[in-house]
């Protein structure tokens, strides 16, 4: 098992300091329950986050700068950190507000994990999702831009928790335009520019309207609609004991 350590950078928009700051506040208590490669956890927004979430977090300021592309200022938030903090760890995993850990997690957990191939056969499907949802649409723009990959671009799991590494990370952001191209989404841009093939999805739960079973599966992501679920609140609070 690898013990090396890892820094967790988490990009917060101003939405994930509402209802009572809980969302960030479950993701904290499952990292520091379950993670075992923890080096740091590392936040990056543009409020400071509330000292609940214990002494030990590192806070850097990064206010949302982009209108043209929500997944913008996640690549900036990201790309800040890296930048701002010398030291931050070659790999290091991103997270976010909505997404928890349900059990014991060593870094070889992190693998990343695509859902499905672009590519001619698969692009009715792709196609069908975008009529109904304008990130779909921004899905199938990122994908465009790497078309002679050979062998066709994955589409990788955009609510778990997913390794970055710093280099290559920064060499994406000279290669891409991200602060004014259309058409971002930052797992699916980062993973197809390195030529990461990752795995099919697997262990993973999305949790649509607060659903109380998980399967047994150690990521879990949520929904706006998982928080309007007192049982779905209550669980979470009871499994991080949070008050």
């Amino acid at each position: 098992m690898n013990t090396e350590k890892h820094d967790i950078v988490i990009p917060l928009g101003i939405k994930s300091f509402e209802n009572e700051n809980f969302e960030i506040k479950v993701a904290v208590a499952s990292i520091k329950k379950f993670c075992t490669f923890v080096n740091r956890i590392i936040i990056v927004s543009q409020i400071q986050p509330i000292k609940s979430l214990g002494d030990d977090i590192v806070w850097i300021y990064q206010d949302d700068i982009y209108t043209h592309d929500k997944d913008a200022n996640i690549i900036e938030k990201v790309r800040q950190a890296i930048e701002q903090i010398p030291d931050l760890t070659d790999d290091f995993l991103m997270w976010s507000d909505d997404q928890f850990v349900t059990k014991e997690t060593n870094w070889e957990d992190t693998i990343p994990r695509f859902m499905k191939i672009y590519n001619e056969s698969t692009k009715d499907f792709f196609n069908e999702k975008a009529k109904r949802r304008i990130w779909w649409k921004r899905l199938i723009k990122c994908f465009e831009r790497f078309p002679n990959n050979g062998y066709g671009c994955r589409f990788f799991n955009p609510h778990i928790p997913s390794r970055l590494n710093k280099t290559k990370f920064i060499e994406m952001c000279n290669k891409f335009d991200y602060k004014h191209e259309n058409g971002i989404t930052i797992y699916d841009l980062y993973y197809n520019f390195i030529g990461e093939k990752g795995v099919i999805n697997f262990d993973e739960y999305h949790c649509a309207k607060g659903e109380l079973n998980w399967k047994g599966c150690r990521w879990v992501g949520y929904f706006n609609s998982s928080m309007r679920v007192p049982e779905f609140k209550k669980k979470l609070k009871d499994m991080f004991n949070i008050k």
